[in-house]
């Protein structure tokens, strides 16, 4: 193995465990709630700078729920593993 496949290989693993912490946070159910937390905000941001509220809003709002889900699933694991519709899970 040539060093630069040495590279490719490792490279491949890093983006395969990138992949994996995506899916944990399960994006699409995570950007929807995000979305609507957004658009809450700059309704009710009133007088105060709305696009500043918004990308606070956006940031802790998408980390919140990433991190929540991604909890869920590892207290959920035992019973995730044993039904069928959800064996597949990352954890």
């Amino acid at each position: 193995m040539t060093p630069a496949d040495s590279y490719r290989a490792g490279l491949g693993l890093g983006l395969g465990r990138a992949s994996d912490y995506a899916s944990l946070t399960k994006p699409g159910l995570t950007a929807t709630s995000v979305a609507t937390a957004v658009a809450g905000s700059l309704l009710g941001a009133g007088a105060v700078d709305g696009n500043t509220v918004a990308l606070h809003v956006l940031i802790g709002s998408g980390l919140l729920g990433g991190g929540a889900i991604a909890l869920n699933q590892v207290i959920e694991r035992g019973r995730d593993a044993a039904m069928k519709r959800t064996f597949k899970r990352p954890v």
